[in-house]
């Protein structure tokens, strides 16, 4: 694995843009059965109103177990997580910092921006400008949205 979304992120979200949710759950199935990270992180995203077992508490479980595989998106989700204190982890700007410094030296685009916020404003890390406007410029390349419009102000 490659820590990067491959053909079932793909092949699942088409079943989800119909509204199928059974039907993107079962595609998972043989991927969670093996514990596969990117089945994790999708299936983590996915209540289903039918199976008690489905509740936050659990896709979290699952989402850090993605994480700890070493999935990007995860690992930046995770970050999302901390930095706004959602999915029921308290907020922890540090640990939001760690995640986004790890996801972005994997090369996640999203985590180069959010990283380089950290960097830039010294939450949850020694403030470092210069290396902050660095990774904010390469997300920009990588067609970023937020870092080009951060750029443009």
């Amino acid at each position: 694995m490659n820590g990067f979304p491959t053909e079932l992120t793909e092949r699942f979200q088409e079943i989800s843009d119909t509204g199928e949710s059974q039907d993107a759950v079962a595609l998972l199935s043989p991927y969670l059965a093996a514990g596969d990270a990117e089945a994790q992180f999708l299936r983590a995203h996915v209540l289903l109103q039918n199976e008690p077992l489905d509740t936050e508490a659990n896709s979290l479980r699952l989402l850090q177990e993605s994480a700890s595989k070493g999935y990007l998106p995860a690992i930046f989700e995770m970050g999302m997580n901390y930095l706004f204190g959602e999915w029921g982890v308290e907020a922890d700007e540090a640990a939001a910092a760690m995640c986004f410094a790890t996801a972005s030296a994997g090369g996640f685009v999203p985590a180069h921006y959010e990283y380089g916020l950290a960097l830039l404003h010294g939450k949850g890390v020694e403030r470092d400008a210069e290396r902050a406007m660095g990774l904010i410029r390469d997300a920009a390349a990588a067609g970023n949205e937020y870092a080009l419009e951060f750029l443009a102000l």
